[in-house]
């Protein structure tokens, strides 16, 4: 009587020697039975470079040129642990190695991946082209939604999403003309420049000039909403996130997550966008919170947010340039939990140079760390922020009713102002 054998009743010495001669599409093949996933899973890695895999993985990256490895690591469960998952859909190359069709593939076992991993620490996602639209990629804002609600329903996962796309900003805005006389010839270049400054946030405008009026852009698709989420560390890097198509979802996301922190850089909406889209924001256990690079969002706007939001502990404007006049802020009680502050010497006055309420409490009681930074240029500091460096050291030094804050200055300023010895931060 005759018995029937297979490939899998070959010692593993055997099948790896056949492996070796197989070419990579039939070896991921192979990959997808259990057994073969677990055997051949190092050949895998070692064609792409990638090392030997293991049961943790400290750092694991996914580029356009071996997102193929994708499928082979979510069928395997082998691994079990990854510290940080760095997946790119997309590079810059003259012809993209896999077609549309493909890349919703590997979201899809992207998305399995996120979900089947016990422990994942940070996931960094770089999905967008930035010459596509949302019409020429069918299929994959669905997809890019569903890879991020599975990151977001894990509480151990630190998401970072970043890229750029053409698609629209949320919303369309129109701004009446307003005829105006000429000004006078002896108005100066500083006096001009001054009212334009005032001008640039929606919170300046005079009731006689007129109503902004806005329409939000609807979605182009209708994307999945996360039912629940226990995300708690947000970092957004991308300005599609808060584009047309994702722009609700997005919202949601925001506010029924129970972030903690949330980051905020290089996202290309314009004032009259931040004036409507942080109203839209509610979040409630929030206590670290950053501003960075390309977000137009005016002081005023930015007090208004702050005020609702009185858990934040760490505030971080070290990359963010304040739009509008630094006035007074709206409530003599902002941020009274705050205790660490990051910004440029215009930045921290405001947030300091505040009288003390009738108690002799001063601005933000439980102040204990302020790092003053520049950082929008290689070499050249604003000789005024040197000036008001010196403001933050008295504003700091006469503080009452409270422990006196421990100081230090960073990026170019450091070359230009020396903190007082009593102030240092002790290393």
């Amino acid at each position: 009587m005759k018995s029937s054998t297979s490939l899998l009743d070959l010692p593993n010495e055997l099948i790896l020697i056949i492996s070796s001669q197989l070419s990579v599409d039939i070896l991921h093949l192979a990959t997808t039975c259990q057994h073969l996933n677990s055997l051949l899973l190092p050949d895998i890695f070692r064609r792409f470079g990638l090392g030997l895999p293991s049961d943790s993985f400290s750092s694991i990256r996914f580029t356009a040129e071996n997102l193929d490895v994708l499928p082979v690591l979510t069928i395997g469960s082998s691994v079990h642990s990854i510290t940080e998952l760095d997946v790119r859909l997309y590079a810059r190359m003259a012809r993209p190695k896999f077609s549309p069709e493909e890349n919703l593939t590997f979201l899809a076992a992207l998305s399995a991946l996120v979900l089947r991993l016990p422990s994942l620490g940070r996931f960094t996602f770089g999905p967008y082209p930035m010459e596509k639209t949302i019409e020429a990629l069918p299929g994959l804002p669905h997809a890019l939604a569903t890879v991020l609600n599975s990151a977001a329903t894990r509480g151990d996962c630190i998401i970072t999403v970043f890229g750029r796309s053409l698609d629209p900003p949320p919303f369309v805005h129109s701004v009446p003309t307003i005829h105006s006389n000429p000004a006078p010839l002896s108005t100066t270049f500083l006096q001009r420049a001054f009212t334009w400054f005032l001008r640039f946030s929606p919170t300046f405008m005079k009731p006689s000039t007129g109503v902004i009026e806005s329409t939000q852009l609807p979605s182009a698709v209708n994307l999945p909403f996360l039912s629940h989420s226990a995300l708690r560390v947000l970092n957004i890097r991308c300005s599609f996130l808060f584009h047309a198509t994702f722009y609700k979802w997005t919202l949601h996301m925001l506010n029924t997550s129970p972030l903690t922190t949330l980051s905020l850089h290089h996202i290309d909406l314009s004032h009259y966008d931040w004036a409507l889209v942080l109203p839209a924001l509610t979040l409630s256990l929030l206590t670290n919170f950053s501003i960075g690079h390309e977000c137009a969002i005016s002081v005023p706007d930015l007090a208004l947010f702050l005020t609702r939001h009185p858990s934040i502990q760490t505030l971080d404007l070290s990359y963010h340039l304040a739009i509008g006049a630094l006035a007074h802020p709206p409530a003599d009680h902002l941020l009274p939990h705050l205790t660490t502050l990051r910004a440029a010497p215009d930045y921290m006055l405001y947030f300091l140079l505040r009288p003390q309420t009738k108690g002799g409490i001063a601005p933000c009681p439980e102040l204990r760390e302020v790092t003053v930074t520049w950082t929008y240029s290689s070499e050249c500091v604003p000789t005024y922020q040197v000036g008001l460096f010196a403001s933050v050291v008295s504003c700091i030094e006469a503080r009452r009713g409270g422990v006196v804050p421990r100081l230090r200055v960073e990026g170019n300023l450091a070359a230009h102002c020396q903190v007082p010895k009593h102030l240092q931060i002790e290393s």
